[in-house]
């Protein structure tokens, strides 16, 4: 645009000045002042903009760090997941072994009781026995 005032301002000076044409001595000074101006505007304005691009990128940078902290805690909580999951897979199998072991056990408890019933029954008939065979030595006498 600063190109096209110039050559704008280069046809006005080789025209022929016929009175409502001619450029005065004010004119140029004001069309530069005006594209100094317009150029000042228009490098505010991309020097804003760069700003803001500059702060997008850092709120981005900002955001992917956050987000590669994320994930990292995701993938840690996974890990740990897992092991809680294995333990508890380990904890469910030493429980079914203590339940089968506690059935085993219990299964050995009734047989012993049942062994312990029939010497107990063995027992009082050794004791009639030894008392019967007793109370006959006594009366052979």
């Amino acid at each position: 645009s600063i190109a096209a005032l110039q050559q704008q301002l280069a046809d006005s000076a080789s025209a022929p000045n016929t009175g409502s044409t001619a450029i005065t001595a004010e004119q140029p000074a004001a069309v530069a002042t005006t594209s100094s101006e317009d150029a000042d505007a228009m490098l505010l304005q991309v020097s804003d903009e760069n700003r803001l691009l500059k702060e997008k990128l850092r709120d981005l940078s900002t955001a992917e760090a956050n987000l590669q902290t994320v994930q990292d805690e995701l993938t840690s909580a996974r890990q740990e997941l897992k092991k809680a999951q294995a333990a508890a897979e380990t904890t469910t199998e030493d429980a079914h072994r203590a339940a089968d072991h506690s059935k085993l056990l219990e299964e050995e408890n009734v047989s012993l009781n049942a062994r312990t019933e029939k010497l107990l029954e063995l027992n009082q008939a050794m004791q009639k026995a030894a008392t019967s065979a007793k109370s006959q030595e006594n009366d052979d006498d």
